[in-house]
């Protein structure tokens, strides 16, 4: 359905407020001894860094996460940088990630800083899991995709600095086709996986009704993404099927 068909040993980053991954290797979900495998967000990049509610400092979410891009942008305004995010947002809501990248389309400097380093703790993280796992491929989604246009020379070029060289070499990067809904649409791939791999349970279909089922609702996935947005989530298990 997505961006990592046919690829059996992959890494599905997922940027939101938090980060966390999916990771499949020889084609099968890992989900570790006790389901927390992906807890990536979690991983320190700076000892000395901001405080996380997990309770550590400096974990990769922290730096890199669409929280951590806001109070970076927010820091520089109060600071006096000179920035149209400021009349974007006043007198209407709070800084979001929608008007930090429109400023940076605008050349707003606060932005393009602010978006650059993001990317640069994002690429960070990204080649310690490459330099971990050795997967074919990366993905990443969530709402930070939406800034991809930014985000990805910068996360690329890190990558060309960090990751060892082989392993880089093997892994393409690339952004979910399916974005912030990304989390949805691999729920919905892991139900349908494990409904149409049992045929024989009480009340299940025909294995040729199964796949005219499947069909269906693949189209029906593929044509409205949209109206599961309002279901997402961030689990590790529901980002690893196929972003």
């Amino acid at each position: 359905m997505g961006s990592a068909q046919q690829v059996d040993n992959y890494i599905s980053v997922v940027a939101n407020v938090g980060i966390g991954a999916g990771i499949v290797l020889g084609g099968q979900v890992f989900h570790g001894i006790s389901g927390y495998a992906g807890e990536v967000g979690h991983v320190t990049l700076d000892p000395d860094g901001p405080p996380c509610h997990c309770g550590n400092c400096g974990c990769w979410e922290r730096l890199a996460g669409q929280s951590a891009l806001i109070e970076r942008a927010q820091r520089a305004i109060e600071a006096g940088g000179s920035s149209s995010i400021r009349g974007i947002t006043e007198g209407s809501h709070g800084l979001c990630l929608p008007d930090i990248v429109e400023a940076a389309r605008q050349g707003d400097a606060v932005a393009r800083n602010a978006l650059e380093e993001t990317g640069r703790y994002l690429g960070i993280g990204i080649a310690n899991l490459v330099n971990i796992f050795n997967p074919d491929r990366v993905v990443l989604c969530g709402v930070l995709s939406l800034a991809e246009e930014f985000l990805t020379p910068v996360i690329q070029q890190t990558l060309v600095q960090r990751a060892m060289s082989d392993p880089r070499a093997a892994a393409q990067f690339v952004v979910s086709r399916f974005k912030s809904d990304a989390c949805v649409m691999g729920g919905v791939a892991m139900v349908m996986h494990d409904i149409l791999s049992r045929p024989g349970l009480d009340g299940a279909q025909s294995p040729r009704q199964s796949g005219v089922f499947a069909t269906q609702v693949s189209k029906w996935v593929e044509r409205s993404p949209q109206l599961l947005t309002h279901h997402g989530g961030a689990s590790s298990v529901s980002q690893s099927s196929h972003n």
